[in-house]
């Protein structure tokens, strides 16, 4: 029987096309598992490890040129849009998406793939059988919750490093849940809260019954406008008087990170004028 697959939120891949195309192609994916398409769901993964590679690469075409062009010196180099997994995986690897078990995992997969033209199959005389496509599926999976784990904490970190720069004092709940307090005149503030399931809890209510002008609605809305220009994040009008939770996942694209940033250091710089 072949390996379940949970559902994934791919919304740690920036791109809004190629975030569509992954979920899409995964959802096919954990349908093929159902029906047991021993060849179609090696394709898939190997289509899947492509695409997620090349999501992550888009963002900074010259730079995954560069890298690959160190990874493979005296090689020509094909323009972005012609490159294959192989290529994909040289130049994930040079820029640290990957380390070093995500790339013997990836490529795996690239082999595996490969293994569908019936003559290179002959030749390695490997059968395409439950075990090797559990191994796929796994090895799929493996390199996903690798790069997704690795880049949340790169964002929960980027959190962490700004509290601190902005005179936080680091607090931690009996859930993990990250708490940092700002002691301002006296008062006690705790604007935002990490959880542990990776959602930032936007704490407007904190803000009722302060010294801070934030204590006003329309200072909050404002806080809330915001906040809801960075594509992911749609608070509603009616939570600047509660503690409305957003996914951490849309911060991982750095302009939307620098824009999170920034509206804390307007709050912030609020909440120091009082």
């Amino acid at each position: 029987m072949a390996k379940r697959l949970a559902q994934r939120d791919w919304g740690f891949v920036s791109d809004p096309t190629l975030q569509g195309i992954l979920r899409r192609d995964y959802e096919e994916l954990r349908r093929l598992a159902r029906l047991r398409a021993d060849k179609s769901i090696v394709v898939m993964c190997g289509s899947i490890m492509e695409a997620f590679l090349a999501s992550l690469l888009s963002q900074d075409i010259p730079g995954a040129e560069q890298a690959l062009k160190e990874k493979l010196p005296g090689k020509s180099i094909p323009p972005f849009e012609q490159w294959n997994l192989y290529t994909l995986i040289q130049a994930a690897v040079k820029l640290g998406y990957l380390d070093g078990s995500t790339e013997i995992q990836a490529t795996v997969i690239k082999d595996y793939r490969n293994l569908i033209h019936p003559l290179l199959q002959y030749r390695k005389a490997v059968a395409l059988n439950s075990g090797t496509v559990n191994a796929a599926l796994s090895l799929l999976d493996g390199v996903l919750d690798s790069v997704e784990k690795t880049r949340v904490n790169d964002v929960l970190e980027s959190i962490r490093s700004w509290a601190e720069r902005n005179g936080f004092i680091s607090a931690w709940t009996p859930a993990e849940t990250y708490l940092p307090e700002l002691h301002v005149d006296g008062e006690k503030y705790t604007p935002l809260a990490v959880r542990k399931d990776h959602k930032i809890q936007i704490r407007f209510g904190n803000f009722k019954g302060k010294l801070s002008d934030l204590r006003y609605p329309k200072v909050r809305e404002e806080m809330r406008q915001k906040l809801n220009r960075i594509h992911g994040f749609n608070i509603p009008r009616s939570a600047i008087h509660k503690l409305p939770a957003v996914p951490i996942e849309p911060l991982i694209d750095p302009q939307a990170r620098n824009n999170f940033l920034q509206t804390l250091d307007w709050m912030v710089s609020i909440i120091r004028k009082q």
